[in-house]
């Protein structure tokens, strides 16, 4: 597991060292998203699209989200459950089941938007 002192040297170093302005932080992240995220994994939303309370297991099946798509520190993957296809907001994951990868890239993300 990273320390946050690792987590915030690879933000630094490595996703954002090239980044002058909001779009180029942007596109920074959304290439260590695309690189890192291995699709599927499984999820549980904090969120319920239908009211309904009962935590239904959900699988994330990609990037929604485009470069820009990151300028606001969150940005959408999309979601199956059951037949829907659904967007969801980064924020909203709660994992599940996942590979290593990308839970580390996960981690990092989440540690990027003060979780």
């Amino acid at each position: 597991m990273l320390t946050k002192e690792e987590m915030q040297r690879m933000i630094d170093e490595e996703i954002i060292m090239d980044g002058y302005d909001d779009l180029e932080v942007s596109m920074g992240w959304y290439d260590f998203m695309e690189e890192n995220l291995k699709f599927p994994f499984v999820t549980v939303p904090l969120e319920k699209r239908d009211g309904n309370t009962e935590n239904k297991v959900a699988k994330i099946t990609g990037l929604i989200s485009e470069e820009v798509g990151f300028i606001n520190r969150d940005f959408y993957l999309e979601m199956e459950s059951g037949d829907d296809v659904y967007s969801i907001v980064y924020s909203q994951l709660n994992l599940v089941k996942a590979s290593p990868e990308t839970k580390e890239a996960i981690k990092i993300g989440e540690y990027w938007l003060g979780k």
